[in-house]
């Protein structure tokens, strides 16, 4: 192999076992020798031909070393005597490095990266962790604290956001410097927080400090053990959704839960993390009730957020679609088909826009179809509006509008031109009015003048 040596020196490298001729022992012995520039090596024994490169190497001697063994006869071991053992050797390895006679030298630019620099800040060993958020430390003029797995440096005072330019490893105490603008002379550490053991969690449950949420609000952050933060985010239907998080929110109580992992190769894998590193983020709703004196009524007994149930257990509601038919133009005696059988409302209306008056066509609401004996002074073509209908009780109403019927629905409704209405059922009570008057003016008081 070639080297780049500045100076013409050949080095020999050689590596020999011997075995002791009376211990029956093996040892490594490891001779270095250069040439002379004059073609010897090792002494006047070995040569170099520079032109061809040949070398010549003798086989080393046989090498004699003082041995101190321990008296049979006395029990001390201050008694002792010398011996001498001769070693033989049994094989060997050379290894060659030299530097071409040919070779020059040039200039050259080389632009080499900044490597990342390491901080042990505590004993990898040590049977406790760093506590997240409790490292800060001053090197090259800077201020370095941690924040989520991240050093961030010279962290604004008002928002404490500032560039990242490392990581840190809870765990293992290290800490990994990318960008060392500046350098990093004269460290000091200003504050360092351990706790004994590593505690971790593969999943979380908590409840927001405010309630109800804005839906699509929710963010969660945590930090796993190994000091990779991980995010998360619900969506409209409350589903915790991320790469290592999944979970629930209630967004009317503000109850969430979450597991740490995700299915890897069909199985579910846990991620461990940092219980003290998980963090939401989540807008909620605030109802402010209005004075009475505005509304006009005693607010005492309305809901903090204004909303008043209209469907309650028990009570009855109508489930309607209306649809149209497509428009036709029929002659005398002609029948339009609604699609549909059992209608509860149809109205036929004329190009114009204007609706046929009921006493010009006949309906079967069992069959679905209207028939107009005569269409004379009817502009056409004619649509058929209908509407089909069940009525039904509430048996139980949740707070974001979800309603369970005592019985299945009868038609298929589709969600386009289909409405719920309440129904109030008069039975035999009546209402009416007497002694009417008219009052000329308006001052805020009744006047029966």
């Amino acid at each position: 192999m070639g080297s780049y040596s500045v100076a013409t020196i050949v080095k020999i490298k050689k590596t020999q076992s011997v075995k002791s001729s009376t211990a029956g022992e093996s040892r490594r012995y490891h001779h270095v020798a250069t040439d002379n520039g004059a073609g010897k090596i090792i002494g006047d024994s070995g040569t170099v031909n520079y032109a061809t490169g040949e070398f010549i190497l003798p086989v080393l001697p046989d090498v004699t070393e003082s041995v101190w063994n321990s008296s049979e006869s006395v029990e001390a071991w201050d008694t002792t005597t010398g011996t001498s053992t001769v070693h033989s050797f049994t094989s060997g390895t050379v290894s060659v490095f030299y530097t071409k006679s040919a070779a020059g030298s040039a200039d050259f630019d080389v632009d080499l990266p900044i490597p990342a620099i390491k901080i042990q800040l505590i004993t990898a060993d040590l049977d406790q962790v760093i506590v997240q958020g409790s490292v800060c430390f001053t090197a090259g003029g800077h201020r370095y604290v941690d924040r989520a797995g991240a050093i961030i440096r010279d962290p604004s005072p008002a928002t404490g956001s500032g560039d990242s330019v490392g990581t840190i490893d809870y765990t293992t105490g290290a800490v990994i410097i990318t960008d060392t603008a500046g350098g990093l002379t004269d460290f000091a550490l200003v504050s360092l927080l351990t706790k004994y053991g590593e505690w971790a969690s593969v999943s979380a449950n908590f409840r927001t400090q405010l309630a109800p949420l804005k839906p699509e609000a929710l963010s969660i952050t945590a930090v796993t053990s190994d000091g990779v933060q991980i995010t998360a985010s619900a969506d409209g239907d409350g589903d915790i959704v991320g790469e290592w998080i999944s979970g629930s929110v209630n967004y009317n109580f503000g109850t969430a839960k979450m597991d740490f992992g995700k299915i890897v190769a069909g199985d579910w894998t846990p991620r461990e993390v940092d219980p003290a590193t998980i963090r939401y983020n989540a807008v909620s709703y605030k109802y402010i009730p209005l004075s009475a004196d505005i509304l006009g009524i005693d607010a005492v007994r309305l809901p903090s957020d204004g909303r008043v149930p209209i469907y309650r257990a028990g009570d009855l509601v109508i489930i309607a679609n209306t649809a149209d038919a497509a428009p036709e133009t029929i002659s005398n005696g002609g029948t339009i088909n609604a699609g549909r059988t059992r209608l509860a409302w149809v109205r036929l209306i004329d190009d114009n826009g204007d609706t046929v008056s009921q006493d010009k066509y006949s309906l079967n609401r069992a069959a679905g179809t209207i028939t107009v004996p005569s269409v004379t002074g009817l502009a056409q073509p004619l649509t058929l509006r209908h509407t089909v209908a069940d009525l039904r009780m509430v048996s139980d109403a949740q707070i974001d509008g979800t309603l369970t019927l005592s019985r299945a629905l009868s038609f298929d409704f589709p969600t386009t031109g289909t409405v719920v209405a309440g129904c109030l059922l008069h039975g035999d009570r009546r209402a009416r009015v007497s002694t009417t008057f008219d009052q000329k003016t308006w001052d805020g008081t009744w006047k029966d003048t």
